[in-house]
C-alpha cells in the first residue's frame, strides 16, 4: 500500500516537471549557458596555443587530452615547439617526431610535465612543508619547499634475492630464481628553482648551472632544466606554464646506479647497497591488485627499506620522515657513486693486502659493519651543490667531505638525490683516524664490533683531536674471555657481547652503555709526551690513563687485572701500531684499563686528623657520610696536610668559623692538577670565602700554583715556593672517583672527579 502511494507521488511530481519545462532541452535555458568569459579546461587551453602544437599531439597520443579536460586539478609545464626541436636533436633515437616516440616513453614524458594541483607562478615560489608560507610567520616565512609531485609513478619493481634463515640480499637475476615485488609508494618529484631558493640555502646561481648546464637567469622559474616562459595561462582546472625544454623524467638514486653505460658503471657500489635490504610484507597493497580482486593468483607486495643505510635509494619520498610526504617538497638526498674501477682500486689498496699492512684476505671477508661505513660515506641527507663541494659537507657517516672536482665524472640532478659519479672512492674517516687499525686489521675485529655496537666511533674519529687509543687484539680477549661476540645471526649481522666475570665465575651479557664506558676508558685525549716520570692523560670516559715513562708501563686509575673483574694483577706494556693515522696514535695493549673506585669518603677517611677537623667544623656529616660543602660531580684538587702539620699549626684551637675557612682553603675547585705539568700555572680559586666578598658578590681566596714537571709549587705572596710537592706514587696524584649510577654495581660507572696531594705544611691565607 505504501509502495503504491509513493509511486503516485513520484508520477505526480514528474508530470509537473514536464509541464513546467515542456519539451525544451534544459541546457537551452539562458541560466545554464556557459559564460563567454569562462576559460576552457587544460587541454582545451593548450590546444588553442599555436606554439604548443607538438605538446598537444603528445597529450592526444597518450590519452591525456581526455584526462586534463574531464576532472582533477593540475599544473602543466608545456614545452613549446622549439623545445621539441632541441629535444629531438639531443635524442636522435626518438626519430624526430612525437609519433615515433614509443608510447610508454611518451606517456612517462607527459606525466612528468604535469604536477598535482593548481599552481600559479607566485604559488610555485611560496611553499614549505607546512603549506604556503606566511611572510609574517617567523617559523614559516621562507619558501624552502621547492620540489613538486608529478603524475609519473614507476611500476612496482621485482628484485631478485638470495635468502637463508637469517638474512636476505639482492642479487642479479642470473644468480637466483627467487624474487620479491616491491610496492612503489610515491610518484616522482621534480625540482623547481627560483630566486629565493638560493639565498635561503646559502647557494649561488652557479650552483644551478653546475647540474643543468645552463646559466640561471635571475627572476625566472626553472622546472628542472626548463625555463618557464612568460605568464601562466589560466584554465578552469589549473594553470599552464610554457617552458623552453622538454624535461626527461628524472631518475632516482637506484635507477642511476643501474644505468647501462659503455664508458662508466657504478654496479659495484649498487651491489654494496643491496647487501642491506629489509623486506616487509604490504598486505594492504597486495590485496588491492586487480588480480587479487579478481580472485586470481597474485604476487605479494613488499616494502623495501635499507635500515642500515642513510636512506632508501629507490624511494621517491625524502626527508627526516618518509612516511610524511610533505617533507619531500623540501628535502633532497645525495649519492656519491664511485665507478667500478675506482671501487676495485679501493678494495685492492685499502681493504685487502695491497696496502702493505695486515688487511682482510678478500672483499668477501670484510665484515658488513665496515661495508656499511663505506656505503654511508658516499651518501648524504642534503643536496650537494658546487658551493658545498668547495666548502665541505657532512655525509652519512658523519664525516665532513671535500671533493676534488677533477674526480667527478658525472653530474645529475635526480628525482630523490643529487648524483655525483666519482673516479675515486671517498676514504671513510674511520679508516684514516686512530680507529683505522681496528677497522682494517682482522686481528682487532672484536674491538671493532664493540665500537659499532656501542656507536662510539664518531667520538674517536674526530679530525681535530690528538688521541692515544689503546686497543686490545682478538687473541688477548679470546684468551681471558674479557669480551666475546655472541652471534644471533652471522649473515644477518646481529650480535651481542658477553664477558666472563671472574669474581662470580660466570658469563655476563654486557649492557651497551657499560661496554661503551669500557671502550672510552681506552681512549686518551692526548698523546704521551714522554717527558714527566708519570703522565696523567684524561680519557673519553672521564677518567685518567697513567703513563709511566720510567718503566714504560701504562694503567688506568686502579690496578690492572687479568680478564674482566679478575683479581690477578698484570702489567701493560703498550706497543705502538705501525700505521699512519691523522688524529693521534694507536697502541696495542694486553688488558683493559680499570677506572678508580675510591670516592671522597674512602679517600679522606684515611686522613683521620683532617677528617676529624672537618667533622668539628660541620663540613662532614658522619651520619650520612656526606661532605656538606662539596658539590657532587664537581672537580677538586685537595691538598691534605699531614697530621703533624695540623698539630704543629694548632688547628684544634681554631674557632668553628676559623676552622671551616682554614679547611676550605685546602680545596681548589673546578680543576684536577697533577704533577705532570700539563695544567697551566696561575691563580686558582679555593672554597674559602675571601674577606673581599660583599653582600652583593662572593669572592673566593686563591692559591698561586706553579705546575712543573714532576712537581707542584704553591707560592707565597712574594712568589716564592711555600709548599713543594714532588711526584710520589704513594702520596700524590691520588684519584677520587664519583659513582654516576647509584643503581648499578659496575665499576665502569665511576668517573674521576678529584685528586689528592699530601703536603707537610698547612696552607694559611697570605
Amino acid at each position: 500500500m505504501i509502495l503504491k502511494n509513493l509511486q503516485k507521488i513520484f508520477l505526480t511530481v514528474f508530470s509537473l516537471f514536464i509541464i513546467i519545462t515542456g519539451c525544451t532541452d534544459i541546457t537551452d535555458q539562458e541560466k545554464y549557458q556557459r559564460p563567454e568569459w569562462l576559460e576552457g579546461k587544460l587541454y582545451t587551453q593548450i590546444a588553442s596555443e599555436e606554439d604548443l602544437e607538438l605538446f598537444t599531439e603528445c597529450l592526444e597520443l597518450t590519452g591525456f587530452d581526455t584526462v586534463l579536460n574531464v576532472s582533477g586539478s593540475y599544473t602543466v609545464f608545456a614545452p613549446h615547439n622549439e623545445a621539441f626541436s632541441q629535444f629531438f636533436q639531443e635524442n636522435p633515437q626518438y626519430g624526430g617526431t612525437v609519433g615515433s616516440i614509443p608510447k610508454a616513453e611518451l606517456e612517462r614524458i607527459v606525466k612528468y610535465h604535469i604536477i598535482q594541483n593548481s599552481w600559479s607562478k607566485e604559488q610555485l615560489q611560496s611553499l614549505d612543508i607546512y603549506g604556503w608560507i606566511d611572510k609574517d610567520d617567523p617559523d614559516n616565512n621562507k619558501p624552502r619547499g621547492y620540489k613538486r609531485q608529478t603524475l609519473l609513478k614507476d611500476n612496482n619493481k621485482k628484485y631478485w634475492v638470495k635468502a637463508d634463515r637469517n638474512s636476505i640480499v639482492i642479487v642479479d637475476s642470473s644468480e637466483s630464481n627467487g624474487y620479491r615485488t616491491v610496492f612503489t609508494r610515491s610518484r616522482k618529484y621534480a625540482p623547481l628553482f627560483f630566486n629565493d631558493y638560493f639565498p635561503i640555502n646559502d647557494l649561488s646561481f652557479s650552483d644551478y648551472e653546475f647540474y643543468f648546464n645552463r646559466p640561471y637567469e635571475s627572476g625566472n622559474i626553472y622546472y628542472a632544466e626548463a625555463k618557464v616562459l612568460g605568464e601562466e595561462v589560466f584554465a578552469e582546472n589549473g594553470f599552464i606554464h610554457k617552458v623552453d625544454r622538454v624535461v626527461k623524467p628524472r631518475l632516482n638514486a637506484e635507477q642511476l646506479l643501474e644505468q647501462e653505460d659503455a664508458d662508466v658503471s657504478y654496479k659495484s657500489f649498487l651491489g654494496l647497497i643491496q647487501l642491506f635490504p629489509d623486506f616487509s610484507m604490504n598486505l594492504e597493497e597486495s590485496y588491492k591488485q586487480p588480480e587479487a580482486r579478481a580472485g586470481k593468483q597474485f604476487d605479494t607486495l613488499y616494502n623495501l627499506n635499507y635500515n642500515e643505510i642513510l636512506y632508501n635509494l629507490h624511494d621517491e619520498l625524502t626527508g627526516p620522515n618518509t612516511n610524511i610526504s610533505n617533507y619531500t617538497t623540501r628535502y633532497q638526498n645525495t649519492l656519491l657513486a664511485p665507478t667500478d674501477q675506482a671501487f676495485q682500486k679501493f678494495i685492492n689498496e685499502v681493504l685487502t693486502a695491497g696496502s702493505g699492512y695486515p688487511r682482510w684476505s678478500s672483499y668477501n671477508a670484510v665484515p658488513l659493519e665496515i661495508k656499511k661505513i663505506i656505503a654511508n660515506t658516499h651518501l648524504a641527507i642534503s643536496p650537494v651543490y658546487e658551493t658545498n663541494i668547495i666548502e665541505g659537507f657532512e655525509n652519512g657517516a658523519g664525516d665532513i667531505v671535500r671533493i676534488d672536482e677533477a674526480d667527478i665524472n658525472r653530474k645529475y640532478y635526480g628525482s630523490n638525490c643529487t648524483f655525483l659519479g666519482l673516479d675515486e672512492v671517498i676514504t671513510p674517516r674511520a679508516f684514516l683516524s686512530v680507529a683505522g687499525p681496528v677497522y682494517l686489521r682482522p686481528g682487532y675485529s672484536i674491538f671493532m664490533y664493540a665500537m659499532e655496537y656501542t656507536k662510539i666511533l664518531p667520538a674517536i674519529k674526530d679530525q681535530n683531536a690528538e688521541y692515544a687509543f689503546y686497543v686490545i687484539p682478538d687473541f688477548v680477549m679470546l684468551a681471558d674471555s674479557s669480551l666475546e661476540v655472541v652471534w644471533d645471526g652471522v649473515v644477518a649481522n646481529r650480535y651481542r657481547f658477553r664477558s666472563f666475570n671472574r669474581s662470580i665465575e660466570r658469563f655476563e651479557i654486557q649492557a651497551r652503555n657499560l661496554l661503551a664506558k669500557r671502550l672510552l676508558n681506552q681512549v686518551g685525549t692526548s698523546v704521551p709526551t714522554g717527558i714527566p716520570r708519570k703522565e696523567f692523560i684524561e680519557n673519553l670516559a672521564g677518567n685518567y690513563i697513567i703513563v709511566n715513562n720510567d718503566d714504560m708501563t701504562i694503567k688506568g686509575g686502579s690496578a690492572t687485572v687479568y680478564g674482566y673483574m679478575g683479581d690477578s694483577a698484570i702489567t701493560i706494556y703498550p706497543e705502538l701500531i705501525d700505521e699512519p693515522t691523522d688524529n693521534g696514535q694507536t697502541y696495542s695493549v694486553n688488558a683493559w684499563f680499570t677506572p678508580p673506585s675510591s670516592d671522597m669518603y674512602s679517600r679522606l677517611t684515611s686522613y683521620s686528623k683532617f677528617l676529624e677537623l672537618m667533622t668539628k667544623a660541620g663540613l662532614y656529616n658522619p651520619k650520612t657520610y656526606s661532605f656538606t660543602f662539596l658539590t657532587n660531580g664537581e672537580y677538586y684538587t685537595i691538598f691534605v696536610p699531614s697530621e703533624q702539620a695540623l698539630i704543629d699549626y694548632g688547628a684544634d684551637d681554631l674557632t668553628i668559623d676559623e676552622l671551616s675557612s682554614f679547611i676550605k682553603y685546602h680545596f681548589v675547585k673546578g680543576v684536577r692538577i697533577f704533577t705532570d705539568g700539563k695544567q697551566p700555572s696561575g691563580f686558582y680559586e679555593t672554597l674559602r670565602v675571601d674577606e673581599s666578598s660583599t653582600q652583593f658578590s662572593t669572592r673566593y681566596s686563591k692559591l698561586n700554583i706553579r705546575a712543573g714537571t714532576d712537581i707542584i709549587d704553591i707560592l707565597d705572596v712574594n712568589g716564592n715556593p711555600y709548599v713543594t710537592i714532588s711526584e710520589d706514587g704513594n702520596s700524590t696524584n691520588l684519584f677520587i672517583a664519583t659513582d654516576t649510577d647509584a643503581l648499578s654495581t659496575s665499576p665502569m660507572d665511576y668517573i674521576t672527579t678529584g685528586v689528592i696531594h699530601e703536603i707537610d705544611q698547612v696552607l694559611i691565607k697570605d
